[in-house]
């Protein structure tokens, strides 16, 4: 099949008017434009003659590699991840007017230095890019076969080949891929050239269903081969699909990638380039049972009472711990002695709420106090202690003892506490019923975007309990029981 990027056809941009010219010569000589007459000059073209190397060539040159690696070099001449010199580098320059103006302007002068070199190689795969993705290949490989013409640096030759090989394999021609790689350096010196020649010969060898090949391209695992970080996910997801096809169980693998790439990313683009289906498939598909699952777990009807009375006691314990901090530091009640109104009766005839809290500090030494707490008085006509002052207190408290109470002001104030906000459990069960609603509808759209996916049925709601039975025994152990521990303990006082 002939394409675009068919390795005997020689095509580059006409000097004068930038349309693709074609000639089916590697010698030097003329071929002119058929759009404007143009007659344009070429240079013989050359390919890379180097052998493969030795095993033990091979294993040094790997271990040299992979010190690249550990110990970049930023800002090289091959580094086209970054954009040429005096380049603003903003969003702006992949517009395609930009992108064609500074392409006519570096490509009319001639590329002398490196960095003119690496100008004219950056500028020509963005455009190339571009072209691509207006569905241009003819042009596409017209600015590339521009690029390789004009390049003497063989580094910056071999980028050239190595991306002219790829998008030979992305327009299905494996043929020009195989011919365009082997022009390509087969041991590079440089990591980023090494990775640039390693990623489209292991997509050659999968289009030609050799995943052995490819896994001796890639590395049977990821730490086997060095590669540049601008190729590292690219050839784990390589990797990946060359292992599925092999019959190798990928699944730790892929959750290996996902948890270094991101889930999204990964999958996205194993679905873009059908890669690893299989195991693609068989984690989506596990991640929408789960989903189903988090789905059917989400309470519903009856069952949404048992968050609200699970939180009541802990607000009202949470409260009444609070409490404490000013009734012993200020002899302040935050609710006014209001339970002494109740209990306080039930402890002398004629005693009344509400209670007085009162807080004894003991000198234990130069600007040193210690206090057992607060302690609760209930007032009396008989006793006096509404009338007195906290001094008379303090010298009256050992006298009032019968007055006082020990274990029931806590748990009374931690049932006032309770009360108030069993008023609110409504509001409490509308809100955890929204939020319920909005969970679940959430969860259901994502279970059916993977349906979608992977073109299956989405599996359909199943309740996972959480009826009367689970709200009954949430009701007794966050209702019942605290209500009959607190009325214990006041029982107990007053006793």
């Amino acid at each position: 099949m002939k394409t675009a990027f068919d390795i005997q056809i020689r095509a580059l941009e006409c000097q004068q008017c930038g349309a693709p010219v074609t000639t089916e010569t590697r010698a030097a000589g003329e071929v002119t434009c058929t759009f404007c007459g143009t007659v344009n000059r070429l240079t013989e073209r050359t390919r890379a003659h180097r052998p493969p190397p030795s095993a033990a060539d091979e294993v040094a040159r790997l271990s040299r590699l992979a010190a690249q690696k550990s110990s970049p070099i930023s800002g090289h001449a091959y580094d086209l991840s970054r954009p040429p010199l005096g380049f603003t580098g903003d969003a702006s320059m992949l517009e395609p007017a930009w992108l064609d103006a500074e392409w006519k302007r570096v490509k009319a002068r001639p590329p002398g230095s490196v960095e003119e070199q690496r100008s004219l190689i950056w500028l020509a795969f963005a455009v190339a890019s571009a072209r691509i993705e207006e569905a241009k290949p003819a042009e596409a490989r017209a600015a590339l076969g521009s690029a390789l013409e004009r390049v003497t640096d063989p580094g910056f030759q071999h980028l050239v080949r190595c991306r002219l090989a790829s998008e030979a394999l992305r327009a299905g021609d494996l043929d020009a891929a195989e011919g365009w790689l082997s022009e390509c350096d087969p041991a590079a010196e440089v990591l980023e050239l090494d990775s640039a020649y390693r990623e489209p010969l292991a997509r050659l060898h999968l289009a030609r269903r050799n995943p052995s090949a490819a896994l001796g391209v890639l590395g049977t695992y990821a730490a086997d081969i060095p590669w540049h970080s601008s190729h590292e996910a690219t050839a784990a997801r390589l990797r990946l699909h060359a292992m599925e096809v092999s019959g190798r169980d990928v699944e730790p693998e892929l959750r290996q990638m996902i948890a270094l790439y991101g889930e999204q990313p990964t999958l996205e683009r194993l679905a873009q380039e059908d890669l690893a289906p299989k195991a693609r498939r068989a984690f989506l598909r596990a991640g929408m049972m789960d989903l189903a699952k988090q789905r059917d777990a989400v309470p519903t009807g009856i069952a949404l009472l048992r968050g609200p009375m699970k939180r009541v006691p802990f607000y009202a314990l949470v409260l009444s711990v609070l409490a404490l901090i000013p009734r012993c530091a200020f002899d302040m009640d935050p609710i006014m002695g209001a339970p002494g109104h109740v209990v306080c009766p039930k402890l002398c005839d004629d005693c009344h709420g509400p209670w007085r809290v009162f807080t004894h500090w003991t000198q234990t030494g130069p600007g040193e106090y210690s206090s057992n707490g607060p302690s609760y008085f209930c007032p009396a006509p008989s006793n006096g202690i509404a009338e007195m002052s906290d001094d008379q207190l303090g010298l009256s408290m050992y006298q009032l003892g019968q007055y006082e109470l020990t274990l029931s002001p806590f748990p009374a104030t931690f049932l006032t506490f309770f009360a108030f906000f069993l008023l609110f459990l409504p509001v409490g069960v509308m809100g955890a019923r929204a939020a319920a609603k909005l969970k679940r509808d959430a969860l259901t759209r994502r279970v059916h975007d993977t349906a979608l996916d992977l073109r299956e049925p989405a599996p359909d709601p199943v309740p996972t309990g959480g009826g009367v039975g689970s709200v009954f025994v949430t009701f007794v152990l966050s209702i019942a029981v605290p209500v009959l521990i607190a009325l214990a303990l006041i029982i107990a006082d007053l006793a």
